[in-house]
């Protein structure tokens, strides 16, 4: 039998079991375009279910992924609802991976279903050049989880694992690009899985103890120290541009930071999951994707997701995510963690507010509110730093009539990284400056304050 023939044959049995008259909406569903598990389950959801209880379609999922897949269904969580009866998380178990299934019945009546992998701990992968002892889990976001692991001679990797591997193969396309700069985290290997029909898979990279945001949580560096990382970090995304790569997601969980015996940082760029390879001799393009954690968004990125037009992909987008993260970084306080969510100075960069207050039922298209915006940044570059000279030039180039001028040279006459370019040049007078025996900035060192 087929797999295709006994996809259907599993239908037509948990119907007769369960009394649901058989229809000929059976031969809408086209069996020979389903791609995957969860494309199936909308089908029959859709044909079947849409007009019955959800439990019932609950128990079908269990039956389909136990008699297909041999996945034994395990617990599930409830909804904080009217109707706690009705779970919102379907958990499966196999050897090496935990499955869920977040199921939501939309309020039009369609079907939303998320999936989601988890590797368990203390599992053997294997890779396309070694094998992997998973540890424990670094983090986790949006697109993915970060893993400790070791390979068979015990050296330390981290293991980013994909809940799809599209996701994954626009990561490695940029990293390939990328791989002659060293700033840049490197692929070491990679894996692929299947699991329900459902493509995903996890690339390796070197381990880096610290995050920018852990590292500045954990160590208390001091404005000068913060700096020395900000010129670094210039440097840095001036190279990706000049391969003609915009990363989109500069934040300060996507900076990897490990620290020397003798003090010296290095630091790399990682997470180029939303990075954008720009055509040759093009400086920016637009997309209809929301990219950039919103608090990291420039003003004309927030006013497009408000308008709901083009985002721009530009260096622009990376050199303002990048002074808002220096922002974050001089506003800590020792001994703390960062709570972007609930700190008031944090929501001077949330899209909302830099637009001209209207109405919540006005649908005209939003402004932007430049007087208000730029009293509000130059507020927030005041409030978080110490350092004169990081004040004073984030102050100057965070500065709105500056970045809508920067978005008017785009169009216009485009300056491939001009802003970028000027900025380094005043922080390596402020270090010569300040360190005549030093011809070029010294990397940082991890001296914490006093």
């Amino acid at each position: 039998m087929s797999h295709i023939q006994q996809l259907q044959q599993l239908i037509v049995n948990f119907l007769l079991v369960n009394n649901i008259p058989l229809t000929l909406d059976l031969y809408l569903i086209d069996f020979l375009k389903i791609s995957n598990m969860i494309v199936f389950l909308k089908a029959v959801y859709l044909v079947f279910f849409q007009k019955l209880d959800m439990m019932l379609f609950y128990e079908f999922v269990k039956y389909v992924l136990r008699e297909f897949y041999k996945y034994e269904f395990v617990k599930y969580k409830n909804v904080k609802c009217k109707k706690p009866e009705i779970p919102d998380c379907l958990k499966f178990e196999s050897n090496q991976f935990d499955i869920y299934l977040t199921i939501q019945q939309k309020p039009d009546g369609t079907l939303s279903i998320r999936n989601e992998f988890t590797l368990k701990l203390n599992t053997f992968h294997q890779g396309k050049k070694h094998k992997y002892f998973v540890s424990r889990l670094i983090s986790k976001g949006s697109y993915g989880k970060v893993y400790l692991c070791v390979d068979e001679n015990g050296n330390q990797f981290a293991m980013k694992l994909f809940q799809l591997k599209d996701e994954m193969d626009t990561e490695m396309k940029a990293l390939n690009h990328l791989e002659d700069i060293n700033q840049v985290i490197t692929a070491i290997d990679s894996f692929n899985f299947s699991l329900l029909e459902i493509k995903f898979g996890a690339f390796i990279m070197p381990f880096m103890k610290y995050t920018l945001k852990s590292f500045v949580e954990k160590k208390n560096p001091s404005e000068d120290f913060l700096l020395r990382v900000f010129y670094q970090l210039l440097c840095y995304i001036h190279k990706i541009h000049q391969k003609g790569v915009i990363h989109m997601d500069i934040k300060p969980e996507n900076i990897l930071i490990n620290v020397y015996p003798d003090g010296t940082v290095d630091m790399k760029l990682a997470d180029f999951g939303l990075a954008e390879i720009l055509p040759e001799k093009t400086n920016s393009a637009t997309t209809s994707v929301s990219k950039i954690t919103d608090w990291f968004r420039c003003p004309m990125n927030a006013l497009a997701q408000a308008n709901n037009t083009d985002f721009y992909v530009s260096w622009i987008a990376d050199f303002f995510a990048l002074c808002v993260s220096m922002i974050y970084m001089c506003s800590r306080k020792p001994g703390k963690s960062f709570d972007f969510l609930n700190r008031s100075m944090f929501n001077i960069f949330r899209g909302q507010q830099f637009f001209k207050s209207n109405l919540e039922d006005d649908e005209s298209p939003k402004e932007l509110d430049i007087e208000l915006s730029i009293s509000r940044i130059e507020i927030a570059c005041r409030n978080a730093i110490k350092n004169p000279f990081f004040r004073d030039i984030l102050i100057e180039y965070m500065d709105l009539d500056s970045i809508l001028r920067w978005y008017s040279e785009l169009q216009t006459c485009p300056k491939d990284n001009s802003v970028i370019m000027e900025v380094i040049q005043k922080i390596e007078v402020y270090f010569r400056m300040t360190e005549s025996d030093s011809e070029t900035p010294p990397r940082p060192h991890a001296t914490a304050s006093p």
